[in-house]
């Protein structure tokens, strides 16, 4: 039987989509419980700064920025090279109270319990 192509293609998109939201959720995580989203709602920084404000490794700091600036929930200006939390795009890294995202809400999907991430 010959697939259907507008069916297999609605299929993919939905399958891409679902794995990009899996693998994000994990990333959303562990930005919100290291002080990511947080130190970058004071403005723009580059990966080390970002590392020391929250007290971890620049290295893995920079594959972490990697993950939400290719998925547009933070901002990167190439001309500086740093990453910002943009306002008022709905990211809510400070504030508990609707609206917009809040990154710890991803921890249900991660299936991380509170207080079970590490910091280092």
């Amino acid at each position: 039987m010959a697939a259907d192509n507008d069916k297999l293609n609605a299929f993919l998109g939905r399958f891409v989509n679902d794995l990009g939201a899996a693998v994000h959720a994990g990333m959303m995580v562990i930005g919100d419980h290291l002080g990511h989203y947080k130190a970058l709602a004071t403005g723009f920084l580059s990966s080390s700064e970002l590392a020391g404000k929250t007290g971890t490794d620049e290295r893995y700091v920079r594959e972490w920025l990697a993950s939400p600036a290719a998925g547009g929930y933070i901002t990167y200006d190439a001309e500086v090279g740093k990453f910002s939390v943009e306002r008022g795009a709905g990211l809510r890294p400070c504030r508990r109270t609707p609206p917009g995202i809040h990154p710890g809400r991803f921890r249900a999907g991660a299936r991380i319990p509170e207080g079970r991430a590490a910091h280092h």
